[in-house]
């Protein structure tokens, strides 16, 4: 009796469902480490919000950008308590409405760092629904420190020079005014401005050279 031969053909097909499970998640990975990269070189991070349940997701820029070690357990708690005195009531008042209402978010505010050092952020973020009563929040957040304080560089020189400009003007009148003056002296003392009368004629027509 002849002893059947073994079916491979089950064996050979799981062999290239791995394969191509092992080539997605290699892919995934790819593209992970990319967009990881590229949130460093934007200093932009990633975020989500369970509005119900209060749960948050950092990436691990967003970790970086304000400022807590990747094992931290992400909470509003800590985020608000980082949030700079000054901005934590406008904040605070977004949230309630955010949660409410579940509107778009475009939001700047600082942070104020365990340092002593202010920290500008930029955050957007878009609502959406799993289902009735499981709103959740997608977003950016991004540091544009380096570019505000830019900008209030650029305004302070700005309102220096406006406050100097009178100044400016009247020293510049002044040393114009003195200029002339001893170039009129020069020219007086050189004789050059004495009156010459015209030969020929009775009448003085008189020329300045």
């Amino acid at each position: 009796m002849d002893t059947p031969m073994p079916n491979n053909k089950p064996t050979g097909e799981l062999q290239r469902v791995c394969g191509d499970v092992n080539a997605g998640q290699q892919e995934l990975q790819r593209r992970w480490e990319y967009l990881a990269e590229a949130q460093k070189l934007s200093h932009s991070g990633i975020f989500a919000w369970k509005v119900s349940s209060g749960m948050l997701e950092w990436s691990d820029e967003t970790y970086r950008i304000l400022g807590f070690t990747r094992e931290t357990n992400p909470t509003l708690d800590l985020v608000f308590d980082r949030i700079h005195p000054e901005d934590r009531g406008r904040l605070l008042e977004i949230r309630d409405v955010a949660t409410r209402e579940g509107i778009d978010l475009d939001v700047e505010h600082r942070l104020l760092m365990p340092n002593g050092d202010i920290r500008y952020l930029h955050v957007v973020a878009h609502a959406g629904r799993h289902s009735s009563d499981n709103r959740e929040y997608i977003g950016i957040v991004s540091d544009i420190t380096e570019r505000k304080r830019a900008e209030q560089e650029r305004q302070a020189l700005s309102r220096d020079l406006k406050r100097a400009t009178p100044d400016l003007k009247k020293r510049n009148e002044s040393h114009m005014w003195a200029t002339g003056s001893g170039i009129l002296r020069r020219v007086r003392s050189s004789g050059l401005t004495r009156p010459i009368a015209s030969s020929g004629s009775n009448r003085k027509n008189v020329s300045w050279t």
